[in-house]
């Protein structure tokens, strides 16, 4: 029902244990209780990669097989250096979700160049960006 309230709701008001919790426009919420912004990544089963001892650097010089959770260490130690205080959402073979501070809006068209350039040699198969959802900031809230 919170997708219904995002759309249909003017003020949105929740609630828990009989209380009232906060209440605002979806806006307020999500930008004041929310995570900030989700991106999804789709990864590869395994690539063949070059290595050379720098795992970073998707031009090495030897090649050996790497794993999707391989490959997902490696686009989380990129994604940590451009923003410091991303932390993972979930990360199982095949796919890598984040969550992505609003106040680092800023940096998102760097990060998504960075990433479409390279996706190829990252082993990424597709990626999605959400901002934050209302039965996010239910969750974080109740």
């Amino acid at each position: 029902y919170m997708d219904e309230a995002d759309l249909l709701g003017d003020k949105i008001a929740i609630m828990s244990d009989g209380r009232l919790k906060c209440r605002g426009s979806s806006l307020f919420l999500k930008s004041r209780l929310g995570v900030g912004y989700t991106l999804s990544l789709s990864l590869s089963r395994s690539l063949q990669h070059r290595h050379s001892g720098n795992t970073r650097d998707p031009n090495n010089a030897q090649s050996q097989p790497l794993s999707s959770v391989d490959l997902g260490v490696i686009i989380c130690d990129r994604i940590t250096d451009l923003i410091s205080d991303c932390e993972i959402a979930s990360f199982v073979p095949g796919e890598l979700v984040m969550r992505l501070p609003l106040h680092e809006i800023g940096l998102f068209p760097q990060l998504l160049r960075d990433l479409e350039t390279h996706s190829k040699q990252l082993g990424i198969r597709g990626m999605s960006m959400a901002l934050t959802t209302l039965e996010d900031v239910f969750m974080r809230i109740t």
